[in-house]
């Protein structure tokens, strides 16, 4: 450096820059010479420049006894900043001594927490892989002998449980990998084992085979040893059951369940909140969806215990203009739990509409019984002779209808309305059944062939005609009485004649064909055993049709008799509950009717009461029904009966014939029709002459029609002719 003058001079210390240090314990700070070391003595230069005592708290020095020179005093901005904040460090110091503390102290847990679970990991991954030995072993035992392959299989193709078929696929594949890993693990064990020995196996495996081998078998063992998680659908609860329908619910409420139902059903089907409407009634709702998948009894089970619904509480019914829109009644509440007795009736027409049963919601079931065929069906306890009861309580209030009646087995709920019947037939009657019945078809016959194109008007043409049979399977198991019955039903209707038929079973073994259920208009579907019920049409069955959960009655209880689904009255199955009639109060009301029952005119009794078999030999026709009632007892097809069987029979008819002259008096009177006799064939080992009801029946015709000579448009049974 040089001075103003030029010349050079020696640097010199820069004597005024100090710094603030701690003097003592009282807060105080002492002003010093950076370049001063402490334990050297200071130098001339140093000493020129007095330090200067700051008393704690005084930022500029003004209250300490000791003021520092005017040289100190060349940066008091920069000294004043230094002093506070040395002197906040240390107030914050004071006040927190345990922070640092803290720190260590959480640093420690920290390793504590990291070293215990390394070992949870380490112990489970253990557990996992002597696990994973386990099921491997087991799952190459499964695979080798294959104990549940059957149950198995059977469950995959069970499509009706959907999730029983999924679990067996994913525990096959399981055992399928478990076993392929531990076949593994054995040929590449074995296969060292054959080709080393001992030591030599030990010693001739190179380090690094054995470290691959261990990294690639724990980790397998490993991953087959966890635990597996059961799949469950994503619609189901996590935990618990489903709600399900509250009667307090709102629209809202009701379309979000039965999504989830739908969904946990796995039904494709849309739910809006506009198509659900509360019942007035407080029975449930009436909803209107759209579905793709169609309904089974299953899922139909399914739905019912998703909502809680009561037992046979959906009722589906399809909408004809959409194929994919259905209306479905779910009830709630049981408006059918108490019986209602049937009111007393004003005479009236067969025309008019009858409350005969309640609803489920509440209203009241009104028919036309008017040429409207009836089948009713129910296993003892459902309530059949009630409903029962109540046909006939409506048929005998008309005035302009004729009622006959049929009970093979005597009962006596038929007979409770004899008063009011102008003709029946009772126990083991066949010949008054077979006249009864054959009398209705030449109605019929008589009826078609005056009518014309017209229909049968009981105002213009007098009463209808209506044939009530109990227990009709009897009926059924005698071919002529079923065929004449088949007629009525088909032909029938038109010309004012039908019938109202009973019976406990719906299957054709007791009904003879499946041809009345295609022809019949009211079924009446009471009380029944689940296999009866699995006679029904399958289509009922899916729309919710379902009588075995109806309970029988006892001797305490009435509990579910005469509770029934009515069928083909309206588009969709009623739900309904007939009134309630006994016995006592029907032999009264037919007692009460019976004075006002239709008068029949000459033309109508003449066609009823006419003789069929006019101008036949009696004991062609005594043998005719010696055959049928002896083939109806002993259950025979085709009806048939030996020479032996016949005798007595004719004999209680007053025809004293024996054996050796039967055949002789037969030709005589079938003018050489019937000339020989046949082999029966009754049982194993029993093969003696006998007589065949189809050959009785031909000779029978061939007479009348030799004189009568008068054939008809309209064809009828062999019966009726």
């Amino acid at each position: 450096m040089n001075d103003n003058a030029g010349h050079p001079t020696t640097p010199q210390r820069d004597t005024s820059r100090r710094i603030i240090v701690p003097a003592g314990g009282d807060g105080a700070y002492v002003e010093q010479n950076p370049h001063h070391t402490p334990g050297q003595e200071m130098s001339s230069d140093d000493k020129s420049v007095p330090s200067t005592t700051i008393a704690a708290g005084d930022e500029d020095g003004s209250r300490s006894a000791t003021r520092p020179p005017a040289a100190a005093q060349t940066e008091p901005g920069l000294r004043h900043h230094i002093a506070r904040r040395v002197a906040a460090i240390v107030r914050t110091r004071r006040a927190q001594p345990g922070v640092e503390v803290a720190r260590k102290e959480e640093r420690r847990a920290r390793r504590r927490r990291l070293a215990r679970a390394a070992v949870r990991n380490a112990s489970t991954t253990t557990w996992w892989t002597l696990r994973g030995v386990g099921i491997t072993v087991r799952g190459l035992w499964r695979a080798l002998w294959q104990p549940d392959t059957v149950d198995d299989i059977n469950a995959m193709v069970d499509a009706n449980v959907p999730d029983k078929a999924h679990r067996a696929r994913m525990k096959l594949r399981r055992d399928r990998r478990n076993a392929i890993a531990f076949c593994l693990i054995v040929v590449a064990a074995a296969y060292f084992a054959v080709k080393y020995w001992g030591a030599e196996l030990w010693l001739a495996t190179p380090s690094w085979v054995l470290v691959t081998i261990v990294a690639i078998t724990v980790p397998l063992l490993t991953f087959v040893g966890r635990p597996q998680r059961e799949d469950r659908d994503e619609t189901e609860a996590p935990h618990g059951m489903p709600r399900g329908l509250a009667l307090s619910d709102s629209a809202r409420g009701v379309a979000r369940t039965l999504s989830e139902a739908f969904v946990n059903s796995k039904i494709r089907a849309e739910v809006s909140e506009g198509g659900i409407r509360a019942e007035p009634g407080g029975w449930g709702w009436t909803v209107t969806l759209q579905l793709l998948d169609g309904i089974t009894e299953p899922k139909l089970e399914a739905l019912e215990r998703h909502l809680n619904t009561p037992a046979g509480g959906l009722v589906f019914s399809r909408v004809p203009q959409a194929a994919r829109v259905m209306v479905l009644r779910i009830v709630m509440k049981d408006l059918l739990t108490d019986p209602i007795d049937a009111p007393e009736r004003a005479f009236g027409s067969v025309r008019d509409h009858v409350a005969i049963a309640t609803r489920f919601d509440g209203g009241r079931l009104s028919l036309e019984l008017f040429a409207r065929h009836v089948l009713i069906i129910g296993r003892t306890g459902s309530g059949k002779s009630g409903v029962l009861h109540g046909f006939l309580d409506a048929l005998t209030a008309d005035q302009d209808v004729d009622i006959v009646g049929i009970d093979l087995s005597d009962g006596p709920d038929l007979k409770s309305w004899k008063a009011s019947m102008r003709d029946h037939a009772f126990g083991p009657n066949i010949d008054k059944a077979e006249k009864i019945l054959a009398a209705a078809v030449r109605l019929v016959r008589h009826n078609t062939a005056n009518l014309g194109s017209r229909n049968f008007a009981p105002a213009v043409d007098g009463p209808g005609h209506v044939v009530v049979i109990d227990e009709y399977g009897m009926v059924a198991a005698i071919d002529t009485l079923r065929v004449l019955v088949e007629f009525i039903v088909t032909y029938g209707a038109k010309a004012g004649v039908w019938v109202v038929l009973a019976n406990q079973r719906a299957v054709n073994d007791m009904m003879g064909t499946s041809r009345l259920a295609s022809q019949v208009h009211i079924k009446v579907f009471l009380g029944m055993s689940a296999e009866d019920a699995q006679g029904l049409p399958k289509h009922l069955r899916e729309l919710g049709v379902r009588p075995h959960l109806f309970r029988q009655a006892t001797q305490t209880s009435p509990h579910d008799a005469g509770k029934a689904f009515v069928v083909d009255v309206e588009t969709i199955p009623i739900l309904v509950r007939f009134y309630r009639l006994g016995r006592l109060a029907a032999v009264r009301r037919a007692s009460e009717r019976a004075p006002y029952r239709p008068h029949l005119d000459a033309a109508r009794t003449e066609i009823l009461d006419a003789d069929e078999h006019d101008g036949t030999a009696a004991l062609l026709l005594a043998v005719r029904s010696a055959i049928l009632a002896i083939s109806s007892s002993e259950g025979r097809r085709p009806e048939r009966a030996s020479g032996e069987e016949l005798l007595p029979r004719l004999r209680q008819r007053g025809f004293a014939v024996d054996k050796k002259n039967l055949l002789g008096e037969l030709r005589s009177a079938s003018r050489g029709l019937i000339d020989r006799s046949r082999d029966t064939n009754l049982a194993p080992g029993k093969n003696p002459k006998g007589f065949y009801l189809e050959d009785l029946d031909h000779a029978i015709a061939a007479i009348e029609q030799e004189a009568t000579r008068a054939p008809t448009d309209n064809p009828g049974p062999p019966g009726a002719r």
